[in-house]
């Protein structure tokens, strides 16, 4: 080590490197690492590559392979995360579904990705509705007001005669999602089982 065993290290006894190049393979391995758990859609391997990488190796081209590594690690994580929440959104709507054509009006009800979700708390939403063909114990509730429901809002010949508040009780699993050609942009939720609803006089 030239006499600096803490400024340089020798493995093979025969060529003394500076404690930098340790550092630099101990970082290659955490990206080899990163990379590869991620394409099991791992999230913690985003915060395990963020903390463990970024610092002092991320320097030139190592910054770089630094933050691809991360980069494909979320992308990965985030991939797996959508995969299994279309999955989980397909057997809800497979449960609740009253046949293949109400099936196909939840999917064309929303715009752009769906979520399914369990509150955690109560949720307050609104239920507009008439007395023919959609009544009050709906399953399509909405968390905007306004004064142009049928425009508004994903309504299927429903007039909107009325208008109830609703709260969806801690534990209530339920799909939401943006409603489609909304013009005030509107976030929906639809419940398969419409027991849970609870109306707020």
């Amino acid at each position: 080590c030239l006499k600096y065993p803490i400024m340089y290290v020798d493995p093979s006894g025969h060529s003394p490197k500076g404690w930098q190049w340790l550092l630099y393979g101990i970082g290659a391995a955490f990206v080899v690492e990163a990379a590869g758990m991620a394409i099991i859609g791992t999230v913690v391997v985003a915060a395990f590559g963020a903390g463990a990488l970024i610092g002092p190796l991320a320097v030139g081209a190592g910054g770089a392979i630094v933050v691809g590594a991360i980069g494909y690690a979320v992308g990965g994580s985030m991939s797996y995360y959508n995969y299994h929440q279309n999955i989980l959104v397909k057997d809800y709507i497979s449960k609740y579904a009253r046949d293949a054509a109400d099936a196909a009006d939840i999917y064309k009800s929303f715009e752009g990705k769906i979520r399914l979700k369990t509150s955690r708390g109560n949720v307050n939403t609104y239920r507009y509705y008439d007395d023919i063909n959609a009544f009050a114990r709906g399953r399509y509730l909405t968390n905007t007001t306004t004064t142009n429901p049928i425009d508004d809002l994903v309504l299927y010949n429903n007039k909107a005669t009325y208008l109830a508040k609703w709260n969806l009780p801690k534990g209530t699993q339920y799909l939401t999602g943006k409603i489609v050609v909304s013009p005030v942009g509107a976030i929906q939720y639809f419940v398969g089982n419409a027991n849970w609803l609870v109306v707020i006089p």
